[in-house]
């Protein structure tokens, strides 16, 4: 969807073992035409993974981390309280250069959930851990 490569994991959450699906993607290709807002939700997933990613990486941690407190300090890197897009493009490009401005917004606007244009300690917490049940209440 992105057009980014993308590795990934899974660890299975219950000692009864799971049970792991497969989509063909000319199904997956039919669901995102009848239903558009599973796609824009999907990508917004990716761009967050791609970010806290690139936070992960530039601590030298192992991926995922559950402190978002560290995180988000070595993401604010002016120190600003904030998180803004400069400090995004950054982050994402010191991991991935072919990062574009685009790709860039489209990040920032996931993170962003109170749309201000910067991503304060509440949102990046939400997002980090995330925790968006209650990203309307911020």
């Amino acid at each position: 969807m992105t057009g980014k490569l993308r590795n990934s994991s899974a660890l299975c959450a219950s000692e009864q073992g799971c049970v792991a699906q497969r989509m063909d993607g000319v199904d997956f290709r039919k669901l995102i035409e009848v239903a558009p807002n599973v796609k824009d939700s999907l990508l917004d997933l990716s761009r967050r993974r791609a970010f806290k990613k690139s936070v992960v990486s530039k601590l030298k941690k192992a991926f995922p981390y559950q402190n978002p407190r560290e995180a988000f300090d070595a993401a604010d890197t002016n120190k600003s309280n904030t998180i803004n897009i400069e400090e995004v493009a950054k982050l994402l490009r010191e991991m991935d250069s072919t990062y574009t401005d685009e790709d860039i917004e489209d990040v920032i606007n996931a993170l962003d959930l109170k749309k201000s244009g910067d991503v304060n300690f509440d949102e990046f917490k939400k997002v980090f851990i995330a925790d968006l049940r209650t990203s309307e209440s911020i």
